[in-house]
């Protein structure tokens, strides 16, 4: 299908990149939209010449044969699309095919690129195709608009098209947006603002198919008019393991994660320190009067020094740390702290369930 939604968060570390725009323009790469400039389209059209071009096969060998830039030549690709039929997607030389794109305009299953033997098959040489004389299906980026008196191959080996004109010397049979789209470029939202691209990790998505996948699986039903019609599908997703991955790498300090309220595994990490039987027998008072409310609770009961309890609660980073000895048993409360903040109060014991209430309750 054409139409989804991805939800992204900025990531460092993250596998896939998205486009911006400080309008509020996003999209992942593979969708997204840019304004095409205009390059040369002052110049008068001239007359189409066919010349001997002593050059490699590549944009940048063109671009040291004619001592101009990359968009000033076309940039002919010829793919396979679901195995059989054979097509070219034509494009201004300084950009490139954005597949996903064109496998959408398509509808194509699978693509791939031409082999050489498969290229001369259809009368041409890698390196040298031309949009001229292509008896296959075409599709021309936007961008063929942007520029007059392209050079192109001619379809034999070391041998240039010059002065050619879109519309005039050939056409194509789809017209749309299939190119990348790039830092630097222009928004197509604004209309002014360029393009800026940051890592990101996807955190989930919903996905309309349409019949991409039930028509060649034939997923028909019976229609009330007794025909048969393929199911439309969707799906969506939520990688859990992403979230978790992507809550820890946005909320941490140098000590370790820092929870939001919202994700939290547990709700207060309960700590007794020093070996005292007494403030063993408090802290598990405290604990199953917690798990009495519905309040998840980590309660840390080792018989090991107090600074690597504090350390190791820092590391977990949930929310309300809370500490229980010798002297906060004296006074009926419990010392209280909160992950993300350095100030220690103590609260009475009484008091506790209710103070927990109230912290979770705030925004």
């Amino acid at each position: 299908g054409d139409y989804n939604h991805e939800f992204m968060v900025k990531s460092d570390a993250g596998g896939d990149t998205a486009i911006i725009c400080d309008c509020g323009y996003a999209a992942n790469v593979e969708k997204a939209e840019f304004l095409r400039d205009e390059k040369n389209l002052g110049e008068s059209e001239k007359k189409i010449m066919v010349k001997i071009a002593k050059r490699g096969p590549t944009i940048a060998d063109g671009v040291k044969f004619y001592d101009k830039p990359a968009w000033n030549q076309i940039k002919t690709i010829i793919y396979q699309i679901n195995g059989k039929e054979f097509i070219a997607a034509v494009i201004r030389g300084d950009l490139d095919v954005n597949e996903i794109k064109l496998k959408n305009v398509l509808n194509a299953h699978n693509l791939r690129q031409a082999t050489d033997d498969e290229i001369n098959s259809l009368g041409s040489v890698r390196g040298f195709v031309s949009p001229l004389n292509l008896k296959i299906k075409k599709v021309g980026d936007l961008s063929l608009k942007t520029v007059k008196n392209f050079s192109t191959g001619a379809d034999e080996l070391e041998k240039d098209t010059t002065n050619v004109n879109y519309k005039r010397d050939f056409n194509v049979d789809i017209e749309t947006d299939i190119a990348i789209a790039k830092k630097g470029m222009v928004c197509s939202k604004c209309r002014k603002l360029k393009l800026k691209e940051i890592n990101t990790t996807e955190w989930g998505h919903i996905f309309k198919y349409d019949h991409f996948y039930t028509e060649p699986m034939e997923g028909f039903f019976v229609d009330a008019d007794g025909k048969d019609k393929p199911m439309w599908m969707g799906a969506y997703g939520i990688g859990i393991e992403r979230a978790m991955a992507i809550v820890v790498e946005t909320h941490n300090d140098k000590n370790g994660i820092i929870w939001p309220k919202s994700v939290t595994p547990y709700k207060v990490h309960l700590i007794n320190l020093g070996k005292s039987r007494e403030v063993y027998k408090k802290a598990e008072e405290v604990y199953n009067k917690l798990l009495k409310s519905e309040v998840e609770v980590l309660w840390d009961d080792r018989e090991i020094s107090a600074g690597i309890k504090f350390a190791d609660a820092d590391l977990i980073g949930i929310p309300i740390r809370l500490v229980m000895s010798e002297k906060t048993i004296e006074k009926d409360s419990v010392e209280w702290k909160e992950r993300s903040e350095n100030d220690v109060d103590l609260i009475k014991i009484d008091d506790l369930i209710g103070e927990v209430e109230n912290y979770y309750e705030q925004k």
